[in-house]
């Protein structure tokens, strides 16, 4: 599967089940994943809520965001 399809299944996905309820569940799933994989149970979960941000990583999350908006964007023209 290619990224623009990728692109595709998550977006019918977040649609159907709710963006924040994916999001939700495929962090609970990927922390289940590398607890069973590696035996670590920390890494999978990445804030996305600025105020749970400090403020000096905030700028970083927010260029990443952006970053990630266009480049999707530009995948499903």
């Amino acid at each position: 599967m290619n990224r623009k399809a990728e692109i595709e299944a998550v977006k019918n996905l977040g649609e159907k089940i709710g963006y924040g309820n994916l999001m939700d569940i495929a962090s609970g799933l990927w922390g289940i994943s590398l607890e069973d994989k590696y035996g670590i149970k920390t890494g999978a979960f990445v804030p996305t809520v600025l105020p749970f941000i400090n403020k000096k990583d905030r700028k970083i999350a927010e260029a990443r965001f952006e970053s990630t908006m266009e480049h999707i964007r530009e995948l499903i023209k």
